[in-house]
């Protein structure tokens, strides 16, 4: 028999049969557009802004040289510098060979789509439920408080009612639905991101990812090419998406993008993400800056206090040290931010830390024809390409252990 659809009274329950001779009849309650959270700007836009001091080097006065009668006083370099302008929070830091994603701001739409739909109906087969899908099993196979079993008679129905509570979206339950029951011309053979991500809290929650592991490969293959290079909404939907259907490559490629620029707030918009992949991402954030500052202090107080420039001059030492602090200061890194520097994301923090300059004196003793003095940026660099090379994204193995998390494994969300 054909699907039914019965959907001309507006306030009425719209039904599928998806199985004619189906024992179980899944009620979708309280079906909704978007079952996930829209992405929220306030959010970010509420995070501590970390501030940087600009400081007027172009101010001080220059030393060239001039005849014995127009000679600068040496004098004034030893004055005061002009004060310092009032801080400026940097709103936004733009990072090399990205691109903006195309729907990083779309909560208002999200939102407008969140509305209440008729109750759906949907006829459907046990048997093709338990086998593909570890959760129906539980359900039909105990007294699980969602499934409970009518009073039949010989005229009255002969199936199981579940009432679903979940807020699904309808389109993506059907599309569960066809897949799970074999009936593949039904299935779309594309589609889109918002979709996806709906199909991706369908499957991880019913925990059946195998049984649409073929048409999941197809979906995320044609949207590859779509995939952000920016932090926000849709990296956190492939990040959804990577886990439910166990996608190693996409897994590493929008974490990379998450540890980088985030700025110490996740937004997980009620996707299913286990914790312990949102922990990973925020303990290398948190790592990352830590190792480069304690870098930055261990210098300013080593060379401080003389150490490692004992051949140098006292003017080679001092224009390290002014160097290293006057840039510290500049970067917002001076006193020394805390943990877990809110409103800083390492992308931002790593472009400020490179802008520290190293002036070298030109006349340390310690100079030779083959050799120069190091500064400031010369000892910080190693470091920070060492910590940049750690921030690959995360693999299945580092979440999931040895398995990778199989899809036919059974795991559990860390919330």
């Amino acid at each position: 028999m054909a699907e039914q659809s019965t959907d001309s009274d507006p306030v009425g329950p719209i039904y599928h049969e998806i199985n004619p001779n189906g024992d179980v009849l899944l009620i979708l309650q309280k079906p909704r557009m978007t079952s996930f959270e829209p992405w929220d700007d306030n959010v970010e836009a509420q995070l501590p802004s970390f501030n940087r001091q600009e400081y007027p080097f172009e101010a001080l006065p220059r030393t060239t040289r001039k005849g014995k009668k127009g000679r600068k006083n040496p004098n004034r370099l030893l004055e005061e510098p002009p004060p310092l302008e009032p801080l400026e929070p940097i709103d936004e830091i733009a990072i090399e060979n990205a691109e903006p994603s195309s729907s990083a701001n779309n909560g208002e739409a999200t939102a407008a789509q969140a509305h209440d739909l008729p109750e759906v109906q949907m006829l459907v087969s046990s048997q093709h439920l338990i086998l593909a899908s570890t959760h129906f099993k539980k359900m039909l196979q105990s007294t699980f408080k969602e499934g409970k079993t009518p009073s039949s008679s010989a005229d009255g129905p002969n199936y199981r009612e579940i009432p679903v509570t979940m807020n699904w979206n309808p389109s993506a339950l059907l599309i569960l639905m066809n897949i799970i029951h074999g009936r593949t011309r039904k299935v779309p053979r594309s589609i889109d991101l918002d979709m996806l991500t709906e199909m991706a809290k369908l499957v991880d929650y019913h925990d059946c990812a195998e049984a649409v592991e073929v048409f999941s490969d197809m979906w995320v293959e044609k949207l590859r090419d779509s995939m952000p290079k920016r932090y926000g909404r849709e990296v956190i939907m492939w990040l959804s998406v990577a886990c439910a259907f166990r996608k190693s490559d996409v897994l590493r490629e929008v974490t990379a993008i998450a540890t980088m620029e985030n700025r110490g707030v996740i937004q997980q918009m009620e996707l299913r993400i286990p914790g312990s992949v949102i922990s990973a991402i925020e303990e290398r954030r948190l790592q990352s800056i830590t190792e480069v500052l304690d870098l930055l202090y261990d210098l300013k107080e080593d060379f401080g206090a003389g150490k490692g420039k004992e051949l140098c001059s006292f003017e080679c030492t001092s224009l390290f040290v002014g160097c290293l602090a006057l840039g510290m200061r500049k970067c917002g890194l001076y006193p020394r931010p805390e943990a877990p520097f809110l409103g800083l994301s390492f992308a931002e923090f790593e472009m400020r830390v490179r802008k520290i300059e190293s002036l070298k004196w030109p006349y340390c003793r310690r100079q030779s024809d083959w050799e120069e003095c190091a500064g400031p940026a010369d000892l910080i660099q190693p470091t920070l390409d060492k910590v940049r090379g750690e921030m690959a994204g995360l693999t299945l193995e580092e979440i999931w252990g040895a398995s990778g998390g199989e899809l036919s494994d059974k795991r559990s969300l860390d919330s």
